[in-house]
């Protein structure tokens, strides 16, 4: 049998046309219109990692990893393994790829590939102050979507492997490129330069990220796909979608000094009330989506935890604490041989918010030399935003939470010499 006959295990995408384009139109003196398009192709990340993966698959040599091979103890202090020794080892790969379970990859899968398109307004208010107004879109197709694929199509008693689309092959994980998904965004900014002792920036977004699961790079910011052969089910907003994003940031010089601003006409008073900087960077954004899942194989499909419960009630306790920050009375296993109609990432991780600020005092002399004293707060209200709770129902630690999305309140102080 011949699984390929161009002797390729992958196969090549020969196209793929990337056009740019560009334009800004000077409406008036003080405002400006541009919009852009284009296409870009992953040529890198996750087709490098696809192609890397086959390697490890049927018919390569099998493979075993043996860990802590080397930490000695008083009964070994010399451990370690050679090829003669490795338990386990075999020399050759198993007879045929139907009974192993693996990351396969689909041989015809495509390079994901993203259409991007903006419009946007800018408008001078002053001679240093600038804000913008802009539509930022994308479409994105052929992503990543991986799972655990040749499990039964559709629920129902019985046993699963029966209803495999191929009763030969155990269920195994696969990735294929079917996945689309789509990004839309308003973003406002206001920009002021330095002048008079102070610069602003303050920029804020509101944006929709919407997919078909398995959310950011193989998944790694959450695969949560239910119906493996019916995608359209699991369209929801992206595990790493940001609703609500706003950031300011700022540098204020107290204006204070000879050709300053403010000059009080004393040198002595102008030194010591001048050469003060305060400094800060402070941020609000949404929490991350997340979903629920239930272990076993509710539906009997032949998959495991890939289910998710339905939702019967408020999940927000009437108390809500670290210790209990979901209601599991909100939750219910669905009827067996049925999905459950949780959607995917319906919850969300608390609101985060943030400041870091700083205070400079400079003590400039003898014309070249400064000497600069800083103090600096992170995390300035030592506030705690609480990551992700225990999410997969009927855990023993169901809905608590045992860490958080920031870091403490750090607070450090530092000088600088410059000459």
């Amino acid at each position: 049998m011949v699984a390929s006959t161009d002797g390729k295990v992958m196969q090549n995408t020969p196209l793929n046309l990337q056009p740019r384009l560009g334009a800004a139109y000077r409406f008036t003196p003080t405002t400006v219109i541009r919009a852009g398009f284009g296409i870009a192709f992953d040529n890198y990340a996750a087709m490098v990692q696809n192609d890397r993966g086959v390697s490890g698959n049927w018919p390569s040599v099998g493979q075993i990893q043996k860990e802590n091979i080397n930490n000695p103890s008083s009964a070994d202090p010399f451990p370690g393994y050679t090829t003669q020794n490795l338990p386990g080892l075999q020399a050759l790969p198993a007879p045929t790829p139907f009974a192993l379970e693996n990351w396969y990859v689909d041989p015809k899968i495509k390079n994901a590939y993203s259409m991007q398109w903006n419009f946007g307004v800018q408008r001078q208010l002053n001679s240093a102050t600038v804000v913008s107004a802009t539509y930022v879109a994308s479409a994105n197709r052929r992503l990543n979507v991986g799972g655990f694929y040749n499990v039964a199509t559709v629920p129902g008693p019985g046993d699963p492997s029966l209803r495999y689309p191929y009763p030969y092959i155990s269920p195994t994980f696969y990735s294929r490129s079917n996945g689309a998904g789509n990004y839309n965004a308003l973003q406002l900014q206001l920009n002021r330069r330095f002048t008079n002792g102070l610069a602003v920036t303050a920029a804020y977004t509101w944006s929709k990220s919407i997919d078909e699961g398995c959310s950011g790079f193989f998944g790694s910011e959450g695969c949560n796909v239910q119906q493996i052969y019916n995608l359209a089910a699991e369209r929801s907003v992206s595990a790493f979608d940001v609703p609500q994003n706003l950031a300011i940031s700022w540098i204020y010089a107290v204006p204070i000094g000879t050709g300053k601003l403010l000059d009080t006409g004393n040198k002595a008073l102008n030194y010591a009330l001048g050469n003060w900087q305060w400094n800060g960077i402070t941020q609000f954004h949404s929490g991350t989506p997340y979903s629920i899942n239930i272990p076993g194989d509710p539906a009997n499909i032949g998959g495991n935890g890939y289910e998710r419960p339905n939702l019967v009630g408020n999940p927000n306790p009437a108390n809500r604490s670290p210790l209990a920050w979901l209601n599991p009375a909100a939750f219910a296993e669905p009827d067996q041989y049925t999905y459950g109609d949780m959607g995917r990432n319906a919850l969300r991780t608390q609101f985060s918010k943030n400041i870091d600020t700083s205070i400079f005092r400079e003590f400039p002399f003898a014309d070249r030399y400064t000497v600069q004293i800083r103090g600096e707060a992170f995390n300035l209200f030592n506030t705690h935003v609480f990551g992700q709770p225990s999410s997969t129902l009927g855990a023993s630690n169901f809905g608590t939470i045992t860490s958080t999305n920031n870091s403490p309140r750090s607070i450090q102080l530092g000088a600088k010499f410059v000459f």
